[in-house]
This record gives C-alpha cells, structure tokens and sequence, in this order.
C-alpha cells in the first residue's frame, strides 16, 4: 500500500510537467539504464557471491525492488532498491547498504565481517560512461 501511494505521489502530471521535458528524458534514462544493470548484476540461486562482486539473492526480492524516481525539485534521479522490512537487515544495517558496503556485526561478543558486494555503484558508473551518448538522443527531438 505504500509503495502505491509513493508511486501515485512520484509520477502523476503534475511532477512530470514541473520539469522541462529535456532533462526529464535525460534523468530518466539514466536512472532506467542504472536500474536496468544493477538488476542485471545481480543473480539468483548458487552459492554466494565472493566478496567485491554483485549480491546474489535468493529469493529475487532485491532485484525486483529496485526502483528510480525523478526528483522534480533537485532535477535528479535517485535509483536503488526499497526497504522491504526489518528482517533484511544484517548488523542492523539494511541488506542493500549492507551488500554495497559492507559491515561489521557484533552479536552476544561475537564479530562478523560482511564483504561489500556493491552492485548500485558499479552499475551508476557503466551508465556513466553512457551519457554522452544519452544527451545526444535528447538533443535530436
């Protein structure tokens, strides 16, 4: 129910005729094209994925949650997966931030290193090497 209503809230008319059509495609884009390699990074079933390398989740709820949004009044684009709950939490951290950098768990005296396996950045910085090509097709219309 709350992503309904965060979804009505994001891409109704109003937000999308605030920004100049242009940098809505450009933003756009760059967070549909960032969305699509971090979910294309990210597999499921096996064993797990070595540290430094993109998350594995066995269920595919990481990968399907992963969302961008155009944010109208900082004419940006924020993309990552959702929060889904309390339980996906390692170290008290949540799962996505865990697997993007990592984390140290202390429980009842006992220490566990978490590896990063970043998968949000990796996939930002391919998009990056995009944009030029990305604003050219922005420019032809």
């Amino acid at each position: 129910m709350v992503f309904k209503l965060a979804k009505l809230e994001f891409f109704n008319d109003d937000v999308s005729d605030a920004l100049d059509p242009r940098k809505r495609q450009v933003l756009s884009k760059v967070g549909a094209f960032t969305r699509r390699e971090m979910r294309q990074s990210i597999r499921t079933g096996g064993p797990v994925s070595l540290p430094n390398r993109p998350p594995k989740s066995r269920t595919g709820l990481l990968k399907r949650f992963i969302f961008f949004v155009v944010d109208q009044q900082r004419e940006s684009v924020v993309i990552g997966p959702v929060k889904l709950g309390a339980k996906d939490e390692i170290g008290g951290r949540p799962q996505p931030g865990a697997h993007e950098y990592g984390v140290i768990d202390s429980f009842l005296g006992t220490t566990r290193i978490y590896e990063p396996r970043p998968f949000a950045r990796p996939a930002f910085n391919r998009v990056l090497g995009m944009l030029p090509q990305i604003f050219a097709s922005s420019k032809r219309r």
